[in-house]
């Protein structure tokens, strides 16, 4: 593995010009985040390609594997936070086992699985609330029904359901070309944005 934590609160990479790692060509994760190392930041990294972000080093299994870990922040919300995980043999982020784990700005593109896979099994399928546990604690996603474009802006419709009366953050990007699985996966960060989910756990957003 390329960088193995063994310990909470780490910081690996940053958001400063010349601040990030170069985390490829390893055997197995570029990235491996274990039992209770909780609250660890990984920003600003090229994990799977050289420096220049676009040329393949591959890590022959994922790009950032989590298991039992919690609360930990895998890229950012401010600028320059953003990872670049791609050409991973595996996928992008994976998820084990552990709950919190944040997702933010990551350009994710060209990895061998899904870009961020929550466990086993494929794509996570939604459910009514959000009621189920496991890896991240399953996460639903946001369904788009609508995408238009009039030359000069875009504008993405949608809906989310998850927890009732919650606050989350979504994030929209763009990629060369739909991933085979359907879902995914994110190269080039084009929105954020937040909704809050009603008692019955439904949120629209436009």
């Amino acid at each position: 593995n390329g960088v193995e934590l063994f310990a909470s609160g780490n910081f690996i990479g940053g958001t400063a010009a010349g601040a990030g790692n170069v985390i490829s060509g390893n055997g197995q994760h570029g990235v491996m985040i274990l039992n209770g190392m909780n609250n660890n930041l990984v920003q600003g990294n090229r994990i799977g390609t050289a420096v220049d972000g676009t040329t393949p080093i591959t890590n022959l299994d994922t790009g950032v594997y989590l298991s039992g870990a919690e609360d930990n922040t895998i890229g950012g919300l401010a600028a320059g936070s953003g990872n670049i995980i791609g050409f991973n043999s595996n996928s992008g982020i994976f998820v084990l086992t552990g709950s919190g784990n944040s997702f933010y700005s990551n350009s994710i593109f060209d990895n061998g699985g899904l870009g961020i896979d929550l466990s086993f099994g494929g794509v996570t399928t939604n459910d009514p609330d959000d009621v189920d546990t496991g890896a991240n604690d399953r996460q639903n996603y946001p369904v788009l029904t609508s995408v238009g474009a009039d030359g000069v802006n875009i504008t993405i419709a949608g809906t989310l359901d998850s927890t009732p009366s919650s606050t989350f953050t979504l994030q929209f990007f763009s990629n060369d070309s739909c991933d085979p699985s359907g879902f995914g996966e994110g190269k080039e960060l084009i929105g954020t944005t937040s909704v809050s989910t009603d008692s019955n756990g439904d949120a629209s957003f436009s």
